[in-house]
């Protein structure tokens, strides 16, 4: 496995979670609240943590392995959960403990929540919270695979690190029109 290629596809990924964290930043602007800065910290941390990382790995020259593929998809999600808590607990409506298991049962499509009155909340972390629970519905892998397509052959091994269930062989070389199809 190479580590380095591990690396830069985190970075990636990493980017793409600060780029997120844009659409209820913008909210938290357009509506005056006070989790401008919340949103602000988790851009800016989300975008150093994904340049950091690019910069310590490597683009890969071939696709990815199957390790590579199995790393990436576990370590992607341990990842996103931290970066997409950081709204949460730098806001102040929740505990670090409490904004990981939002994050977690939002990205997972759970659905389960530790919030008591979500009115009070902020819209923006209203919509950070709705913006994770799609995510989650549609895989974060799977819209990695759409956003990201220079991966090659080796997206299939990250698409089988994330799929459950019986899988056909037919399916696989049309994986990234089917993301693409769900992310639309």
């Amino acid at each position: 496995m190479n580590i380095r290629i591990v690396l830069f596809v985190l970075g990636k990924l990493a980017q793409a979670c600060g780029l997120a964290l844009m659409i209820p930043f913008v909210v938290a602007l357009f509506y005056g609240e006070t989790s401008i800065v919340a949103f602000l910290v988790a851009i800016v941390i989300s975008l150093l943590i994904g340049r950091l990382l690019m910069w310590q790995g490597h683009r890969p020259t071939d696709s990815l392995t199957v390790r590579e593929g199995v790393a990436i998809t576990a370590l992607g999600w341990i990842m996103v959960t931290f970066l997409g808590m950081v709204p949460y607990a730098t806001s102040g409506y929740l505990s670090v403990l409490d904004g990981v298991f939002e994050c977690i049962s939002g990205l997972s499509g759970t659905g389960a929540t530790v919030i008591d009155d979500i009115e009070a909340m902020p819209a923006s972390l209203v919509l950070w919270r709705a913006l994770t629970h799609w995510f989650g519905g549609l895989g974060i892998i799977v819209i990695f695979i759409a956003v990201f397509p220079q991966f090659g052959k080796g997206i299939v091994h990250m698409f089988n690190a994330e799929s459950t269930g019986p899988r056909s062989d037919r399916a696989l070389p049309r994986i990234k029109e089917m993301a693409k199809a769900l992310f639309t």
